[in-house]
């Protein structure tokens, strides 16, 4: 999954700039903002609420069908309401934005959001569940459909302001593939009890709601300044490219997350944080300095190999 985000994760943000304009991919990183800060309130911490829960007892499986059913539930009224807002309020957007362009593309990803909102949620089943192979191979999936949604999108001639359906495509096929998966592995007939998990998994989701979507937004909120303050929207997706390639190697530990997480809550349930405190040591000792050198090396290399890639002089700015 990692080797697959560096390429079509960022391959998506050069290839977007190259085909359809520094404009385009402007318009594509602001609808993608509001996209994922939406998908943050639908899924509500839900998937995280899962993830402990599971992983405390994964062998259990009537439980686990109990903790599953009892946040999918909630889950999708949340993502429904979510999708909704995200339709209603796109003319108020565009008007902020000065771009009515954003407003038609967050009306072609709309679809996606209500998919992307619900495979949250059924990520962190697979992730509490800790089948990390299944998890990267779902995971790879999502960056391969989105490279091939990229492609029809091109051969297709889609108009620029439709290139953010990819989200939908990519989100859509995605969780017709966990719906098989979360059938395949959970044993949803045996879920007695579940709405008592509704009231544990809201009462833990709302509590860290806020925290998620600070987290997601942090790398694109600076772009919708700019986008509000700024008229020309190529110069908003120059910047965009970069804060895109700052996203894309803060993954690498979200990446580190995705594998810890399970192994965190059945600590936390077993109270041994002596073996937590070592875990993090461990992690932090050779992480940091890994993850420091990375980002030296894109910062030095951003003026000199982005404008070659993309073909466009003005990146070097």
């Amino acid at each position: 999954p990692v080797m697959l985000l560096g390429v079509v994760g960022l391959g998506l943000s050069f290839v977007i700039a190259r085909w359809w304009g520094a404009s385009t991919f402007a318009v594509f990183n602001l609808v993608t903002t509001a996209y994922f800060a939406f998908a943050v309130v639908g899924a509500c911490g839900l998937p995280y609420s899962v993830l402990r829960a599971i992983a405390e007892q994964p062998d259990d499986r009537g439980r686990v069908a109990a903790i599953v059913v009892g946040a999918l539930v909630p889950n999708l009224v949340l993502a429904a309401t979510a999708t909704a807002v995200f339709v209603a309020i796109r003319p108020l957007i565009a008007r902020w934005l000065d771009s009515p362009a954003v407003a038609e593309g967050m009306l072609w990803a709309a679809p996606g959001l209500f998919c992307f909102a619900v495979n949250k949620l059924l990520l962190g089943v697979v992730n509490g569940l800790r089948r990390m192979r299944a998890f990267a191979i779902y995971t790879s999936l999502r960056y391969v459909l989105l490279a091939v949604g990229l492609v029809i999108a091109r051969v297709n001639q889609i108009a620029p302001d439709h290139v953010a359906a990819i989200w939908t495509f990519t989100e859509a096929t995605l969780l017709i593939v966990l719906l098989g998966e979360l059938v395949a592995t959970v044993s949803l007939a045996r879920a007695a009890g579940w709405a008592a998990w509704t009231r544990r998994h809201l009462d833990y989701g709302v509590r860290g709601v806020l925290a998620t979507l600070a987290y997601e937004i942090n790398t694109k909120l600076d772009v919708w300044m700019l986008g509000i303050l700024i008229a020309d929207k190529a110069a908003v997706g120059i910047y965009a490219l970069a804060a895109a390639l700052n996203e894309g190697v803060t993954q690498l530990a979200v990446v580190i997350q995705n594998n810890v997480n399970p192994m965190t809550a059945r600590l936390f349930a077993d109270g041994d944080l002596r073996e937590l405190q070592a875990m993090v040591a461990r992690l932090r000792r050779w992480f940091v300095p890994a993850l420091l050198g990375v980002c030296a090396v894109a910062a030095a290399g951003f003026p000199a190999v982005i404008p070659w890639v993309i073909g466009d002089p003005g990146f070097a700015a």
